[in-house]
This record gives structure tokens, C-alpha cells and sequence, in this order.
């Protein structure tokens, strides 16, 4: 899992940016971001933490992971309504969830 300085660095990178989380890159936006964040920002050593490491724990990550992660910044900046102000954005808890009752459909 992600340290409290990693999960910061991407709650910080995500503060004030909403993002489209139907499309079909979104992971590799968000990892994207992170690096962008680290070079631009040095938000790596803002929060003191090793940013290769940390682009290979995102990588790591499932989809549904980094949905999940994604749902706790959301929680975490206490924004999960405001994709109801963006008729072209689905959260990344909607998107969660029709990935989840998909797969009970298959099965």
C-alpha cells in the first residue's frame, strides 16, 4: 500500500482538479499527473518520499485499486458531489461500481 507521505503527494496533485474517470486511460493519466506533479512541483520532495517508488506502486495497482484510491481523495478533499455539477464526468465510485457489477454479471 501507499505511505501517509505518498498518499498526500496525490491528494496535493489532485486538489482542485477533477478528472474524467469513464475514460479509458485514466490510470495513465493519473500516473501522468504524478510525475508532472513531481517535476513541475517537487512535490517528491515536498512530501519526502521517493518518486520511482511511487510510480511503481501505482503501476501495481488494478484498476479498481486506483478507483479506490482515487474515492479516498475524493473523500479525503470531501468533494464526491461535485462530479454531479459535470454531466460529462463519471466518479470514479460510479465507475467502481459498474466495474464491480459487471463482473457479476460474467460470473
Amino acid at each position: 500500500g501507499l505511505s501517509e507521505s505518498e498518499f498526500n503527494l496525490i491528494a496535493d496533485m489532485s486538489n482542485g482538479s477533477v478528472k474524467n474517470f469513464k475514460t479509458i486511460n485514466f490510470k495513465g493519466n493519473i500516473i501522468g499527473d504524478v510525475i508532472d506533479s513531481m517535476n513541475d512541483c517537487l512535490l517528491d520532495e515536498k512530501y519526502n518520499i521517493d518518486g520511482n517508488e511511487l510510480i511503481n506502486k501505482l503501476n501495481d495497482l488494478t484498476d479498481n485499486q486506483m478507483l479506490q484510491l482515487m474515492i479516498e481523495v475524493d473523500v479525503y478533499w470531501d468533494r464526491e458531489d461535485i462530479y454531479q455539477n459535470f454531466s460529462s464526468l463519471t466518479s470514479p465510485r460510479e465507475v467502481l461500481k459498474n466495474n464491480n457489477e459487471e463482473k457479476s454479471d460474467i460470473a
